[in-house]
């Protein structure tokens, strides 16, 4: 801030960011040494494409503007795990019971006011506007087009919230100047019908193993300082009391004595053995 002064928010997250999708899945592979290219060879494509949908977006994203993939499973599987994230993280976003006030309230002739409402509920629009790109090459490529393509189509189909689209194109508008573009995709809105067929793996295998952490805790809230501060003293208590009774237990356990002597033999055991000798 310009002023030394002037006060602000500290804005803490803990666990999982509420923009991050989660992925697991079952494979049998074992992997071997990193420089044994057996490995790489036996990966199914469902493997690979995961590995692909690692990557950071904005990596992704740089990967199709230097058109480092002409053809190919990984050129695919950037494009769909691209669109799948933009899809989860909008789907995300419209979940939440502030989603119609924040859409409500940005100004869609406001170009910096859209790219701080995508900053902050929408990253990955926010990387895919990103002017920084444009360094790469004079227009977008095939692929960024059919990603531009397909988020239109996305959002044109959202029937209570088609005001993000309007932010979307004005995005586009600005960002990538007259391109040429068809947003009628629809045929291409369901992701994991293609995603299914490019790694040869049933849709049910794909769903079932696809989380976002918003599914997980799907509240955010702000907390004042106090609050903070009474969370913070919560835990540290949780803790002590936690080392206090670890403390305790291990005390407990020094204290024990083990007696490896036998039992003393009753007057009775002792007469049943005289009379058995």
């Amino acid at each position: 801030m310009d002023d030394p002064f002037s006060y602000g928010y500290l804005v803490v997250q803990t666990g999982l960011n509420h923009h991050h999708i989660i992925t697991a899945t079952e494979n049998g592979i074992t992997l071997a040494a990193a420089d044994d290219n057996t490995t790489i060879r036996h990966l199914d494509r469902l493997t690979k494409y995961h590995i692909v949908a690692s990557l950071p977006f904005h990596r992704r994203l740089n990967f199709l503007w230097r058109n480092l993939f002409t053809e190919g499973l990984v050129l695919n599987a950037i494009i769909l795990s691209m669109e799948r994230d933009i899809e989860h993280q909008v789907s995300g976003f419209l979940k939440s019971k502030s989603a119609n006030r924040s859409l409500f309230h940005v100004d869609d002739s406001d170009i910096n006011a859209i790219s701080s409402f995508f900053k902050i509920h929408l990253p990955c629009f926010e990387d895919l506007f990103d002017q920084s790109n444009r360094i790469f090459t004079i227009s977008p490529p095939q692929p960024i087009l059919e990603i531009l393509d397909w988020s239109l189509a996305f959002t044109a189909s959202m029937r209570r919230h088609r005001r993000l689209h309007g932010l979307v194109q004005a995005m586009i508008r600005h960002k990538y100047g007259p391109i040429a573009l068809d947003s009628s995709q629809s045929g291409k809105l369901d992701l994991s019908h293609r995603i299914s067929q490019l790694t040869s793996t049933p849709k049910y295998v794909l769903e079932k193993g696809v989380i976002s952490s918003s599914d997980i805790e799907p509240l955010t809230r702000y907390c004042s300082p106090s609050e903070w501060d009474a969370m913070v003293s919560n835990v540290e208590k949780w803790r002590e009391r936690l080392a206090h009774d670890m403390a305790g237990a291990q005390k407990a356990l020094e204290s024990v004595v083990i007696d490896d002597a036998p039992d003393p033999i009753s007057p009775l055991e002792s007469l049943a053995v005289e009379l058995s000798s």
